[in-house]
């Protein structure tokens, strides 16, 4: 991989830049009107940032690195496939919770839902979209201001006409603060009962639209206590089984950046 040159590294990019947008344009063709808009803004805005960001660091890498060209390609090399990565993040992450909207989704049961949230969230701060699959689970995926987030990220490593130029891509499409999903077993599609489950998830879309989470709970745990309860449960369990260090931890934010599964 190393002895690919700069110019192959941007065609590949420009050319998952290409199918990427026309992916989401097929993608949002399927839906019925209405469906997801913000949700498809936010996509089109991430992608148009991560384009903006790579040509304006190439132009700038030009000038920094104007005598000595191994150096330059080295520098363009390295973004694009940072770019690429974002690139590719998106059509795992948030791409197939668009495919899956295309599907036949339960809109008999929508304004039910659309009502209820109505009494404890401003119908202006939420996109809210049911997503059914064929896993049995029921599901709740929350983004809070998910593409100004991702945008963010690239304008802490730009230089300033970029951040500027990334900025004002932010400030030019406004979308509703929390883009939100709720995931439910196909198989239970016609059973009122069943669907009640989506009530629960809801409840944490309310959590954490309205941040009830920080009146009941620290935002910071005692240590002393929790080293105390780690202590107990590790010396329940069998040698060997123990938690092992390094690992990823639990936050609070995790809990509302990824599924929560009931």
């Amino acid at each position: 991989m190393q002895s690919i040159d700069q110019e192959t590294y941007l065609e590949v990019f420009e050319q998952k830049l290409h199918s990427l947008r026309k992916l989401i344009s097929d993608l949002a063709r399927g839906l019925p009107p209405r469906m997801s808009e913000d949700f498809i803004k936010g996509l089109k805005l991430i992608t148009d940032a991560v384009e903006t960001f790579l040509h304006r660091r190439i132009e700038s890498l030009k000038t920094t690195f104007a005598g000595n060209l191994h150096e330059l390609e080295a520098q363009v090399a390295f973004h694009t496939k940072v770019a690429l990565q974002i690139l590719g993040a998106i059509h795992q992450q948030y791409l197939p919770l668009l495919h899956a909207e295309t599907q036949r989704n339960e809109y008999l049961i929508y304004p039910s839902i659309e009502k209820a949230l109505s009494l404890f969230v401003a119908a202006g701060d939420v996109e809210l979209t049911l997503v059914p699959s064929f896993e049995y689970n029921y599901a709740f995926e929350g983004r809070e201001n998910f593409a100004n987030r991702e945008i963010k990220l690239l304008e802490v490593h730009s230089d300033q006409g970029t951040r500027e130029a990334l900025a004002a891509l932010r400030g030019k499409t406004p979308l509703k603060r929390w883009i939100t999903f709720l995931h439910f077993p196909v198989a239970d599609r016609d059973s009122a009962l069943n669907l009640c489950v989506l009530t629960h998830e809801l409840g944490h879309l309310v959590d954490g639209a309205n941040k009830i989470y920080e009146k009941l709970l620290p935002i910071e745990l005692d240590k002393a206590s929790f080293d105390s309860l780690v202590d107990v449960r590790c010396k329940a369990l069998p040698v060997g089984e123990g938690p092992k260090s390094g690992g990823p931890q639990l936050t609070f934010e995790s809990i509302f950046t990824s599924p929560h599964y009931s």
